[in-house]
């Protein structure tokens, strides 16, 4: 006796194996009844989803990726078939989007892979890589399967790479040496570019001099801070350099 794979969870399930009475030239024999065997198929079926894969990157350049969905059993009885349903969403909008909301699957199409494309989505800030989920849940309300009712598909975890990049804008200036004392000239430096997400700050130093004259002009290094309102909006900010007199006739000299 050879047990059966039907697909569906249907439990251990008892039947029998019908023999018929004897037939036989030999009297003693002819007639006589033999006995049933009663059998029980083992289920081999389990409810559940295999979702492929479950991490997947897009980025703000508009890229997309994709992942399948597909039911580990048939959803049906010996004599019913049901539906499972499974609704599709993005955490978070403003980063990915996904091409469809409902997945729907019948004791035809229950082994076949349903296919959802996740879409990056440019929020023009510099924000870094975010990471957002395409969650995959069961829709109670339409789903008639009762083994499927109360389960849900694993939820697909996505990182959407940032593109966008905040530059310094610095205003270059010409300085008139004095011909006595130090006199200061500043430059502004001023954000353009993308917004970013919680401020930032910037390193910065100056050449001092040159070989001939290294104390002609001096500037400190630093750092300069652009708080969140600053590098949403675009601040501005200034870095003073130095400029000593020292009474010489010599060529115009540069600095950095």
């Amino acid at each position: 006796v050879t047990g059966k794979d039907d697909l569906i969870v249907d439990g251990n399930v008892s039947f029998d194996i019908i023999t018929s009475a004897a037939a036989s030239t030999a009297p003693k024999y002819n007639g006589l009844a033999v006995a049933d065997v009663t059998m029980t198929n083992v289920d081999n079926d389990v409810a559940g989803f295999t979702v492929t894969p479950l991490t997947l990157s897009t980025s703000e350049n508009g890229t997309t990726a994709t992942y399948t969905v597909v039911l580990n059993s048939k959803p049906a009885t010996d004599l019913v078939d049901y539906d499972v349903y499974v609704d599709v969403a993005s955490s978070d909008l403003t980063e990915g989007t996904v091409d469809k909301s409902q997945l729907h699957f019948t004791a035809a199409n229950w082994n076949i892979p349903q296919t959802v494309t996740v879409t990056g989505i440019d929020d023009l800030v510099v924000d870094g890589n975010i990471a957002y989920t395409i969650l995959n849940t069961v829709n109670a309300g339409l789903t008639t399967d009762a083994n499927y009712d109360p389960l849900n598909p694993a939820d697909v975890s996505v990182t959407n790479a940032d593109n966008d990049a905040a530059t310094l804008a610095i205003t270059g200036v010409s300085v008139l040496e004095a011909n006595s004392g130090t006199t200061a000239f500043n430059f502004t430096v001023t954000q353009t570019g993308a917004q970013v997400i919680g401020g930032y700050s910037v390193s910065y130093f100056t050449t001092n001099g040159t070989a001939k004259s290294p104390t002609d002009f001096t500037g400190a290094g630093g750092t300069i801070t652009f708080t969140e309102a600053e590098a949403i909006n675009g601040g501005t900010k200034t870095v003073t350099i130095l400029v000593n007199g020292d009474l010489m006739v010599e060529p115009n000299e540069l600095f950095t």
